[in-house]
């Protein structure tokens, strides 16, 4: 009997011993982890921007006289960017013919940007160099030039359209007196360096187009923009200021009536 007792308490001791052991894991489990809040060391990582892209695609095309310049660029960097395409030109005797401007595009990281271009330069003859650039962020980056042997636009006929244009602090809209039969080509020529202005296509059955810019205070007041169809093409001249005042509602007024009548 005693025998008996003697296994049976030896086995309660022992379970008893578990239950300590195991209450007290669970306590120095408990008043570790909230030591662990009390005295964290906040532990920051710090992850590197990278600004990095690449062209994965580039190709030209003529459109009678003019350029037309496509590229896709992939941002493979960690940052957004607005981001430009832009070429310059350059006759045979490295002579600038010009910046050309595609519109600002916003290429988020993993995303690919799609840019368009026109090239157009007025009675010229010969050959001409293009020498791709993109901006994006604070990066600049040139490309591989490009050289087409012939370019002619010395023969164009004048288009036959009239053109008027409004002036914005922001953009130029160009207005037609009729609604076009094909798509025309609006190419600023020669536009200063530090001056953004792309070039556009306006399409068919269309009465306008917005043209953006952006253009340093007290730069030149002036720029011609050559309108084309690739075959027949005329000059317009867009004089700049460089204050505006706010319009009152009386000129408001006259503007609208003036649209239409």
């Amino acid at each position: 009997m005693g025998e008996i007792c003697y296994q049976s308490c030896r086995r309660v001791l022992a379970k008893g011993d578990r239950v300590k052991k195991l209450f007290l894991a669970l306590t120095i489990i408990f008043i570790g982890s909230t030591l662990m809040d009390v005295f964290a060391i906040p532990v920051l990582v710090n992850i590197k921007e990278s600004l990095t892209g690449h062209f994965s695609y580039f190709n030209y095309t003529f459109k009678g006289e003019v350029l037309e310049l496509y590229a896709v660029w992939e941002n493979i960097g960690s940052v957004t960017c607005d981001t430009y395409f832009m070429v310059k030109a350059y006759d045979s005797l490295n002579t600038s013919l010009g910046y050309f401007w595609s519109e600002k595009v916003n290429a988020p990281p993993g995303k690919a940007a799609n840019f368009k271009l026109y090239v157009f330069i007025p009675n010229y003859n010969g050959s001409i160099t293009l020498i791709p650039r993109l901006y994006y962020c604070n990066e600049i980056e040139d490309y591989s030039s490009l050289t087409i042997e012939k370019y002619n636009s010395t023969f164009m006929h004048p288009l036959p359209l009239n053109i008027t244009y409004e002036l914005y602090p922001d953009k130029i809209v160009f207005l037609f007196n009729e609604s076009l039969k094909k798509e025309i080509y609006v190419v600023p020529v020669k536009q200063p360096p530090g001056w953004i202005i792309p070039s556009t296509a306006a399409p068919v059955f269309s009465k306008q187009v917005a043209v953006s810019y952006y253009r340093p205070k007290n730069s030149y007041k002036s720029l011609n923009f050559y309108f084309t169809d690739g075959y027949s093409g005329r000059a317009i001249t867009v004089y700049f200021k460089d204050e505006w005042e706010k319009e009152s509602l009386w000129q408001k007024l006259l503007s609208f009536l003036k649209k239409l009548f």
